[in-house]
């Protein structure tokens, strides 16, 4: 009876471990895509900055002639 009940542990840490490793591939996977996002807002904040500093100067003169 003993290796029964020893089979059957042996069954149930094996889908727990399926189950956190299925977690830990959708943990990986939502990283990958935070990780795309961050770079499209880094790319979309460069772009912001630099078209700032294009048209800062212009506003500011317009600005000031009002």
């Amino acid at each position: 009876m003993e290796l029964e009940s020893l089979k059957n542990r042996w069954r149930e840490l094996e889908q727990e471990v399926g189950v956190l490793r299925s977690n830990l591939d959708g943990a990986r996977n939502d990283r990958a895509h935070l990780e795309g996002d961050m770079l499209s807002l880094t790319e979309a904040m460069a772009l912001l900055e630099a078209k700032l500093k294009a048209e800062g100067p212009r506003v500011v003169a317009t600005y000031k002639a009002s």
